[in-house]
């Protein structure tokens, strides 16, 4: 019984001894670094995986301002071809030239994976069009495009510029 007595004694000694104390201290402390270890994995993942998607996009968008900057060309070659085209035959070679030069750009566009938004007779899209005018038609449904004042341009997935569209408001009521 005396040994009993003493073994608990020295067992309740020992818990309240500093060096269980801190036995107990080191043990919560490996598993809060261990806790602490996969949040940080976790994070320096996400973090990865988010810059490596900025570098995708900073590649894919990177000539974004370069390109815009050619869209007023092919809106002036492409109303110089309109305006030729009713001058008289000796003249009738500029717009073939024009022509040429208009295709090797929008060949280039589509390299740039650039898509040229020209879409008449096809629902109003706010996203991708921008309406300049609504006006009653007898022949084309209410809010789908009925002309296309100046195209617009989309690098992969991302608007570069609106097209410029005539909306139908419907059938007019007279």
């Amino acid at each position: 019984m005396k040994y009993e007595k003493k073994n608990n004694e020295l067992h309740e000694t020992k818990k309240n001894s500093k060096f269980y104390k801190i036995e107990k201290k080191i043990k919560i402390l490996k598993k809060n670094i261990v806790e602490l270890k996969k949040i940080e994995e976790k994070k320096i993942e996400k973090l990865f995986f988010r810059s490596e998607k900025d570098i995708q996009n900073a590649h894919k968008f990177s000539l974004e301002t370069e390109i815009s900057n050619f869209l007023p060309i092919i809106d002036s070659l492409e109303r110089a071809i309109d305006t030729v085209k009713n001058m008289d035959s000796l003249i009738q070679e500029i717009p073939i030239s024009l022509k040429l030069i208009l295709n090797l750009l929008l060949n280039l566009f589509k390299e740039f994976h650039i898509r040229v938004i020209f879409d008449e007779k096809k629902l109003f899209n706010p996203d991708i069009h921008q309406a300049v005018v609504m006006i009653p038609s007898e022949t084309i449904e209410k809010n789908n495009i009925i002309s296309v004042m100046q195209k617009g341009y989309i690098l992969h997935n991302r608007l570069l510029r609106a097209a410029l569209v005539t909306v139908s408001s419907g059938k007019n009521k007279n």
